[in-house]
């Protein structure tokens, strides 16, 4: 992934209100996010997947 994907994930990450995410770079060694409360994060992405989830079979019953 270029560089610049990650800047963009950290900077939408920060405009929802997760403040303590950093986005570094390595000579040579591409970058990473680095987040300082990763159990925090995981939760929020598990409940957004599990919330995503939720709104499938609804919308796939409203399409009908």
């Amino acid at each position: 992934m270029h560089h610049s994907h990650g800047r963009d994930l950290v900077a939408e990450l920060k405009a929802a209100g997760k403040t303590d995410v950093e986005f570094r770079t390595i000579s040579r060694g591409g970058h990473q996010l680095f987040l300082n409360k990763v159990d925090d994060f995981n939760r929020n992405v598990v409940e957004a997947i599990e919330a995503l989830t939720a709104l499938a079979p609804r919308q796939a019953a409203a399409a009908q």
